[in-house]
């Protein structure tokens, strides 16, 4: 389902960054009416899609989705594609909805996603779970261990894999993410790489568990059920030790601030597969929250880091201990 091909208009009387911003409201409102009907929406499809979706958005998600449908309306117009009668009655439906989320409604999405994780809690976590004999603790500890130090989205970990990569002379073994929210232009790139450090000899646990995990997501039926499973074995064992519930994208945000401690902005960007040096300062868990944390167990490779949009608006720009070297780690098969 490629739901990123839709051919937005971008109008010639706005800034570059007015298009953009514009851009990516309406092409949420457009993805989520296609997931919706599993089938790119005709355009009134898509404004009553968007209009009947009360309390659903805060109210400047409205108007940023709004005024990008606007634009569509305006450009299927002029092509065309609507008549004046339905694009009069288009615009009508899209002024007159949706109704924005209440201010004091439950926290949900990105918003509850726990960033602070206490170095206590992820020790007592994963002290239960390696000594536990229940099933399916020792792949859970194995991925905590694994998110910590690459800290992937955990929708991303299905897509991994352990392999000597070409791309640089000589080649280097990488562990390589296929990029999530690359559709949307919210990361660098298709893919990324990160070369595996020359501390990291052994290789094979690391191999062994991104097949585990393909395995078992066969064997759910869909990675969403197997997510839930897994979060739901993560919440009791957090209920049992009784530690504060975490989830599992909360050690991407552990993961990350220890690596925010140790390398640069454009490193840490790449690793987590952003497209700019600024999302992980704005979105993620603070820096201090990763100090003395233990090396890092991949190095950026020099040639990717070009990738990376820098807007000079990290605030972590120099790493106070230098990260690993980019040059090919020494692991020949």
């Amino acid at each position: 389902m490629e739901q990123s091909e839709w051919n937005f208009p971008k109008p010639e009387t706005r800034t570059e960054a007015t298009e953009k911003q514009y851009l990516k409201h309406a092409m949420n409102a457009y993805n989520a009416c296609y997931r919706a009907l599993g089938r790119p929406p005709t355009p009134g499809e898509l404004i009553h899609d968007f209009a009947s979706r009360d309390h659903e958005h805060a109210g400047s998600t409205i108007r940023g989705r709004r005024l990008g449908l606007r634009l569509y309306l305006d450009s299927a117009f002029r092509d065309g594609t609507l008549n004046k009668i339905q694009y009069v009655g288009l615009s009508q439906v899209l002024e007159g909805g949706p109704a924005p989320r209440p201010r004091n409604a439950p926290k949900r999405g990105a918003a509850k996603k726990r960033k602070a994780v206490r170095d206590e809690w992820i020790e007592k976590l994963l002290g239960h779970l390696a000594a536990s004999t229940a099933p399916d603790d020792l792949f859970l500890h194995d991925w905590i261990v694994f998110t910590l130090q690459f800290f992937p989205r955990p929708s991303e970990w299905p897509t991994a894999k352990v392999a000597l990569f070409w791309f640089d002379r000589p080649p280097m073994w990488c562990i390589r993410f296929v990029n999530g929210k690359h559709s949307n232009g919210r990361a660098h790139g298709d893919h990324r790489y990160l070369a595996l450090a020359r501390e990291l000899h052994d290789r094979e646990p690391l191999a062994r568990f991104v097949d585990e995990v393909a395995r078992r997501v066969w064997a759910a039926g869909s990675f969403e059920r197997f997510r839930d499973r897994l979060a739901a074995r993560l919440a009791r064992v957090c209920r049992q030790l009784r530690i504060p519930r975490l989830s599992l994208y909360a050690f991407r945000h552990k993961g990350m601030a220890r690596a925010k401690y140790q390398m640069s902005a454009v490193e840490v960007a790449y690793a987590a597969g952003h497209a700019t040096d600024r999302t992980a300062t704005t979105h993620y868990a603070r820096r201090r929250t990763g100090a003395g944390g233990p090396d890092p167990v991949f190095s950026v490779p020099e040639s990717q880091l070009q990738k990376i949009r820098i807007t000079g608006k990290a605030t972590f720009d120099v790493s106070p201990r230098p990260a690993l070297g980019t040059s090919a780690p020494d692991m020949r098969p």
